[in-house]
């Protein structure tokens, strides 16, 4: 796509882009943005769109053609249905354990938990969050069958990776902070590295290297001429 021939707006709702990251990698996604020529409007809310105009809560207009929703995360439509306390995003509080309140027997993990850190806040609804308490819930499960004490449930953070597109992505593992073409690569590797068997890593590494080198990526986007 030739960025001369459009015009790329991102629209955040909140004060800052990426904000379940650090400060530190929120600057640099907004400057790696920046630099691939995407405008992005901090506190900007969507009130309507008629397919050609786009309007915001300050009744700021925005013509648009094309429209990418991606906002709106949330937990399964089935949470609403339990008659349980929720809280933001429709998740379901839980115990420490990840137990349900008054409900011992059941156990919520994944984007439908609503567990909160040291620091009060909710752990953010990534697969690697999902993966931890899925495993920890396991673990709880036989020790109750056994007659034992659940053991609360602790998160280690492996990191957080994103891509911000060709060559641009940030980082933060082992407490460190990266950003641009080194973060980049970190996300190739560990990506890589994490798919399971050498044969589909060696698949996928063929694939990224031919799409990368000759630009054919598989997702088209059908313009008019």
């Amino acid at each position: 796509m030739d960025l001369s021939e459009v015009r790329v707006i991102l629209l955040e709702a909140g004060k800052s882009v990426m904000p379940a990251y650090p400060e530190g990698l929120r600057k640099a996604t907004f400057d790696l943005l920046r630099s691939k020529h995407v405008e992005i409007m901090l506190n900007a809310k969507l009130t309507d769109y008629n397919g050609e105009r786009v309007m915001l809560s300050d009744d700021k207009p925005i013509d648009a053609h094309t429209l990418i929703w991606t906002a709106g995360v949330r937990a399964s439509e089935l949470a609403d249905h339990l008659g349980v306390q929720q809280a933001v995003s429709s998740r379901i509080m839980t115990e420490a354990t990840l137990q349900l309140p008054d409900h011992p027997e059941v156990f919520i993990i994944g984007d439908a938990a609503h567990f909160t850190d040291g620091h009060g806040q909710p752990l953010p609804m990534l697969a690697t969050v999902a993966q931890q308490e899925g495993q920890a819930v396991a673990k709880n499960v036989r020790k109750v069958l056994r007659g034992k004490k659940p053991e609360p449930f602790q998160y280690r953070d492996p990191g957080l990776l994103a891509t911000i597109g060709r060559n641009a992505a940030v980082a933060r593992i082992w407490g460190l902070s990266f950003s641009g073409f080194i973060a980049w690569v970190i996300w190739v590797v560990l990506h890589i590295y994490r798919i399971i068997g050498f044969r589909n890593r060696l698949v996928v590494l063929i694939n990224w290297a031919w799409d990368y080198f000759f630009y054919d990526n598989q997702v088209r986007l059908i313009t008019r001429e």
